[in-house]
């Protein structure tokens, strides 16, 4: 037999199949609603990925974890030991989700996975950066504090709040012979001691009301400083 009589042979079986009710034809809105489904769940993914991600950038912000690398080598290494890595394990997961997604339903039809990956990683990057200036993290964060979307609280105020021992960003409140006092975030207060072998930014201008970034160990309740500069000009968000 010929293919072409093989395949009208199948044909008319189909169709013999479907006339006597043996094969139901699936109605083209189910697949519509299938496809609508698919995009909507696609869209959720991503618009998860995005905010999580820019709060990410919020967070190191707000803590000001973000401007530890100005005290070099110490700095980088307390940044590193107090990133919210769990977010960024999360943030990965759901990224490969995406990517799942998107490969599955002919986004990144015959493009090598890792190369689409990467493509969906720097798209979340650049979104998340873009986010961040539209102070959605900040309008949220307020509404906390004025006590609405409280299940969220703990999230926000867990991350945003400087968590290394040895870290000590806060405002001047007044100057002493061998070092000034610092309100913390907490408006607690604590006295910095500064000595010959703590290592000072090049322009460090320490006057009260000022923002200092400080690196020490509390010591008989006071933080000796290692290292101690000023915060950057744009200050915390």
């Amino acid at each position: 037999m010929d293919n072409y009589s093989e395949l009208k042979t199948i044909k008319d079986k189909v169709l013999g199949e479907i006339r006597n009710g043996d094969i139901k034809t699936i109605p083209k809105s189910f697949f519509i609603l299938k496809n609508i489904l698919f995009i909507l769940l696609v869209v959720i993914v991503f618009a998860f990925v995005l905010f999580l991600s820019s709060f990410i950038v919020f967070a190191l912000q707000v803590s000001e974890l973000w401007y530890l690398p100005i005290f070099g080598l110490k700095g980088f290494e307390l940044l590193l030991s107090n990133f919210p890595w769990i977010l960024v394990v999360i943030v990965m997961l759901f990224i490969g989700l995406l990517e799942f997604l998107v490969d599955r339903y002919g986004f990144v039809y015959r493009k090598p996975v890792l190369y689409s990956a990467l493509l969906i990683i720097f798209i979340v990057i650049g979104l998340s950066f873009i986010v961040r200036q539209t102070n959605l993290h900040e309008k949220i964060y307020g509404e906390i504090k004025g006590g609405s979307l409280q299940p969220m609280k703990y999230f926000y105020d867990n991350y945003t709040k400087p968590s290394p021992a040895e870290f000590h960003p806060g405002t001047v409140l007044s100057i002493g012979k061998d070092g000034f006092t610092l309100e913390n975030r907490d408006k607690t207060t604590i006295y910095v001691k500064v000595s010959g072998n703590t290592k000072i930014g090049e322009k460090f201008k320490v006057y009260p009301g000022g923002r200092l970034l400080i690196i020490g160990k509390i010591i008989d309740g006071q933080i000796e400083a290692d290292a101690i500069d000023n915060a950057p000009p744009e200050g915390r968000p």
